[in-house]
């Protein structure tokens, strides 16, 4: 007779046990920009798990609109505007900044 395995507990991609690792794994990135998060470039993946386990708020923008990602720390800071900031563009969160800021923005972050 086989043997019944019980359904084994889904690794999370990203760690974690706070707010914003939940609402990370509940995400429906098959409708942003951004994709999948399994198939994010490994540096972005590194980033996401090392700013999730940060002790100080802390915030990622990737892609040619800088879709913002963030910690349960940088939820704190973003008040209201959280939760429907993650996988926002940066400039769609915080319009009330002025388009100076968003221009010294690089599109893209560069690890060498």
């Amino acid at each position: 007779m086989p043997r019944v395995v019980p359904d084994a507990v889904p690794t999370r991609l990203f760690g974690g046990d706070g707010e914003l690792a939940d609402r990370l794994e509940r995400f429906d990135w098959r409708s942003n920009p951004l994709g999948l998060p399994s198939q994010w470039p490994s540096a972005l993946q590194d980033l996401v798990r090392s700013m999730l386990r940060s002790d100080g708020p802390m915030f990622v923008c990737w892609g040619p609109e800088h879709r913002l990602i963030y910690n349960d720390l940088y939820a704190d800071v973003l008040r209201d505007k959280h939760p429907a900031a993650l996988g926002r563009a940066l400039r769609d969160v915080w319009s009330v900044v002025g388009p100076d800021v968003f221009e010294r923005l690089t599109p893209q972050l560069l690890l060498v």
